[in-house]
């Protein structure tokens, strides 16, 4: 006679999971940081997005969980609205999980209205001053934008408070909105901004920052004093070049280890003429180490030869990042049939192109532009995807990645970087528990809630307003032969 054995399946005890467990579920959850560039511009919804709601999710699962999971929240923060920076400041001072040596770094995003400036600044003092493991900072246009209203009479100053973390910060960045090339620079005068204001900032190793004679010191270029700025840990340098750039600014800098090298031209500005030889002189003091040249952002038709020959400036030069637009397909043609270029190191180009360019049609002749692979340029919000798809993992003839992030994928063959925008359905199951930032309590500034639960109002009010997740989105990093999952 047979025995039928019942088998009971008891639910998971969550608390009692290994660490090593959790902590390899949240790095197969969430991709590499280099994928979620908090900056939107004119991007598809942004990665993230997602991916910070994604690490709310885990930490709602178990609070057994939240001293393994709060250090990917609050790793990386982006303050979007005053409110926003006041909870911050309120989860610090009274939070169960002391959070703040927890943040790495902060994305300054969010203007200040002239009726909440004063205690908004002034808790964001508290905040950088309390993050003492801050490595990155982030100034975007916004914030920059509510101190360049004469009429306000903005009496805080954040440049005193950013030049506090001088010996914290290894990278600082002035960030700006593209579309308003023209007026950028009004608002970092108003809060008293020169390059001069790096020159205390020794630890950097990346640096991003706008040129114009307006900045330099705030003097004519007769009264401007030749003030040492010595970055002798810089490796990365990232420069909004406005129409009056005048990089004679850098000649008194030092910058010895220097490697990577971006640009972002302004439409009325030309560096590759005859006539322009400050840029030369740039690369003939500042060129001798680099070997990630990045000249794709602009709008200005070149002289191609010009171009190619500025390249002799940089000897150790490996890696050179150009667009279609600013070189022409015309003098590409001829470079590919006349027209070899002959460097001693340089093994990579990529150009930013329309990939429906008939040009992509050629048969390039010559073993420079054999190297050569193009990126899509509706793909140009990720600016450092060169990089991040390095072209020394070579890909065989025929072979096809797809790297699928939230809204869209990318298709990586040997020759292009292109995107794809998937199809959905109106049948597609989104995400049913999200809810909107107006169903979302955690915007109160009463400062003496201070239990579990307004802790946790205030970990979530970092979010700001996260988009629903569709289910069935994976990321896919090929290096590492990860697979991650979003729902």
């Amino acid at each position: 006679m047979s025995t039928l054995v019942h088998t009971t399946w008891s639910p998971v005890n969550m608390p009692s999971l290994p660490p090593e467990l959790l902590l390899s579920i949240l790095e197969f959850a969430i991709p590499p940081d280099a994928f979620l560039d908090s900056t939107v511009h004119s991007a598809p919804t942004t990665s993230w997005a997602y991916i910070l709601r994604l690490k709310k999710t885990l930490l709602s699962v178990c609070k057994a969980w939240w001293s393994l999971f709060i250090p990917s929240l609050y790793h990386d923060i982006v303050l979007q609205g005053p409110n926003q920076i006041l909870a911050l400041a309120r989860t610090i001072r009274h939070g169960h999980f002391d959070v703040a040596p927890l943040i790495k770094r902060i994305h300054l995003q969010c203007f200040l209205p002239f009726e909440q400036a004063r205690i908004a600044f002034h808790e964001l003092e508290y905040i950088l001053h309390q993050a003492v493991g801050l490595g990155a900072l982030i100034v975007g246009h916004q914030f920059m934008t509510t101190y360049s209203s004469e009429s306000k009479g903005y009496q805080e100053k954040p440049v005193g408070v950013i030049k506090s973390l001088s010996l914290r910060l290894t990278k600082l960045e002035y960030r700006y909105d593209p579309v308003d090339q023209v007026n950028i620079f009004k608002p970092l005068l108003a809060i008293e901004f020169s390059l001069t204001s790096v020159a205390s900032f020794s630890q950097l190793v990346s640096l991003a920052v706008p040129l114009s004679s307006q900045l330099a010191t705030g003097l004519s270029r007769a009264r401007r004093p030749s003030i040492a700025i010595q970055l002798h840990r810089l490796k990365e340098l990232h420069v909004f070049c406005h129409m009056d750039a005048e990089f004679d600014v850098f000649d008194s800098w030092e910058m010895p280890c220097l490697k990577q090298l971006i640009l972002t031209l302004h439409a009325r500005l030309s560096l590759f003429d005859e006539e322009n030889t400050m840029y030369q002189s740039f690369l003939m003091q500042h060129g001798g180490g680099i070997e990630y040249l990045d000249m794709s952002v602009t709008t200005r038709h070149t002289d191609f030869h010009h171009l190619w020959r500025s390249l002799d400036l940089c000897p150790k030069l490996r890696h050179f990042v150009i667009a279609i637009i600013t070189v022409g397909v015309d003098a590409l043609l001829m470079a590919s049939l006349q027209h070899p270029v002959a460097h001693p190191s340089l093994l990579y180009v990529d150009i930013w192109a329309d990939l429906e360019d008939d040009c992509f049609n050629l048969d390039f002749a010559t073993r420079f532009l054999q190297q050569v692979r193009f990126f899509h340029v509706d793909l140009a919000h990720l600016l450092h995807l060169p990089r991040l798809f390095h072209p020394s993992m070579q890909l065989a003839e025929g072979e096809v990645l797809t790297h699928t992030l939230p809204t869209f994928r990318i298709s990586q063959t040997r020759r292009r970087i292109s995107i794809d925008y998937p199809i959905y359905t109106d049948d597609d199951p989104e995400d049913e528990d999200y809810v909107t930032d107006s169903d979302d309590s955690s915007d109160s500034d009463d400062e003496s809630d201070v239990d579990d639960e307004d802790a946790e109002d205030d970990m979530y009010s970092l979010a700001g307003h996260s988009p629903s997740v569709r289910r069935n989105i994976f990321m896919i990093d090929p290096e590492r032969g990860k697979i991650w999952y979003l729902s």
